[in-house]
């Protein structure tokens, strides 16, 4: 069926390319960004796809009258909500998001939505979020421990004092 001495099957090359190699380079600066006003009411929309993308909105947009509706989305029953809202806050940081954060982190069963929260604490940049970074970065699941990781090496501009007491979980 095979010969040994027929080559022309492989295509080295063809084989090596990656097809996203082929795909044409996206100019962001020529996408229009969605309206933060608009974003801003539909947070409180009763539909949940409606607040998902309100919520993943504020992943591009920074505007601090979204804080206070990201983390009451926070405590949404939809974990795309969530997630969505965790990595918005981590977007958006606010000091007083930090401790919503670190509740929800304490009380979602969604890995996915404990990795986006571990995310935001780690831009919150505020050494409240410690304790529970370290936890993750202990006990977690793999993804929300690699999160951890990083958001914990993101608290070093915290302060020294920070970067000591991180370092004992890493041994």
């Amino acid at each position: 069926m095979y010969s040994d001495d027929d080559l022309t099957v492989l295509d080295i090359e063809a084989d090596l390319e990656d097809p996203l190699d082929q795909l044409p380079i996206v100019d962001e600066s020529e996408t229009p960004k969605p309206d933060t006003n608009a974003m801003l009411s539909i947070l409180s929309s009763q539909d949940v796809q409606q607040r998902m993308l309100a919520a993943r909105a504020f992943c591009e947009l920074q505007d601090d009258r979204a804080i206070p509706h990201l983390i009451r989305l926070l405590s949404d029953p939809c974990p795309l909500v969530r997630v969505s809202a965790a990595y918005a806050l981590g977007r958006n940081p606010s000091h007083d998001a930090v401790e919503p954060l670190i509740a929800q982190y304490d009380r979602d069963w969604n890995g996915y939505v404990r990795k986006g929260v571990v995310w935001a604490l780690g831009n919150c940049r505020d050494r409240r979020a410690l304790p529970t970074l370290i936890a993750a970065l202990r006990t977690d699941i793999s993804a929300v421990r690699l999160w951890a990781a990083s958001a914990l090496a993101q608290m070093a501009t915290v302060g020294y004092e920070v970067v000591i007491a991180s370092t004992p979980p890493l041994d």
